[in-house]
């Protein structure tokens, strides 16, 4: 019950400012309009007055998407027959599980670095914003607050980076230790289940790590800390100390984030449209 007030409490809270939520939607917005554009211009270059265009009016032509792939390079090769849908989430949640968000695609990841900086500093206005419990967001107040924490976001993101990194070495040395030990077993059951046992060990991993450095940035605003390391220690102890409302808060949130994609199934338009 306490996750779930919690859970409503900061939804309540968010939705009391929205011309904060405008503000970051506007933000992530703005990030991925240049390679929005760029992907656009590839994308009607390569149809140009050629009669494809009637046939992708109805539906994915993977014939003429495997032409396009072929050709493609940098930022073209990030699109795939799943951007169109709902899938595009799901394989963004495969790349970063895998790791491959952050190799496959040199292009893409220039431009994920780029969001990540403007929400870093976004992030740190808005956290501050809700500390100070502002009835009105000031544009100047958001930005001085921003500039106030970026560089102790962006070094607490390094922290991370290390953490995540050792996630990863891991996974890499688990799947192929998985693969040599189930390889004289016969069941398809059994081999299934030591993969999903393993993926589950790796994802509850990496939330592990997202969850304790989003208590800790919340940690360098609310308790005004000046070193990372000692909020990243802060937002562990936090969570070992609240494990049950910790995950339940994080993994309930998470579950209301994944109905999004459900909603957007339903309502995005098709190739055609």
């Amino acid at each position: 019950m306490r996750a779930l007030r919690s859970i409503g409490q900061g939804i309540g809270l968010a939705l009391s400012s929205p011309k904060l939520i405008l503000l970051l939607w506007l933000a992530t917005f703005l990030s991925a309009l240049p390679a929005t554009v760029v992907i656009g211009e590839s994308i009607g270059s390569s149809i140009g007055h050629s009669l494809v265009h009637q046939e992708l009016r109805g539906e994915m032509e993977l014939g003429w998407l495997g032409e396009y792939r072929q050709q493609a390079s940098g930022l073209e090769k990030s699109f795939v027959a799943s951007t169109l849908s709902a899938a595009a989430l799901f394989d963004n949640v495969e790349a970063w599980f895998s790791g491959e968000l952050f190799v496959a695609n040199p292009g893409l990841v220039a431009v994920g670095g780029l969001y990540a900086l403007v929400w870093t500093f976004l992030l740190g206005g808005a956290l501050d914003h809700f500390r100070m419990r502002r009835r009105l967001l000031r544009t100047a107040q958001l930005v001085e607050s921003g500039s106030r924490y970026f560089f102790r976001f962006v070094r607490l993101a390094a922290i991370s980076a290390v953490a995540y990194y050792l996630v990863y070495r891991l996974s890499r040395w688990l799947f192929p230790w998985v693969e040599r030990s189930t390889q004289d077993i016969t069941v398809e059951g059994t081999v299934l289940l030591y993969n999903l046992l393993a993926a589950v060990g790796v994802i509850f991993g990496l939330t592990l790590i997202h969850m304790i450095f989003d208590y800790a940035r919340i940690a360098t605003v609310l308790e005004q800390r000046r070193s990372m390391i000692f909020a990243a220690l802060r937002g562990a102890v936090f969570v070992l100390s609240h494990p049950l409302d910790a995950l339940a808060v994080y993994y309930g949130l998470g579950l209301l984030a994944a109905v999004l994609p459900v909603v957007y199934f339903v309502v995005a338009p098709s190739p055609g449209g």
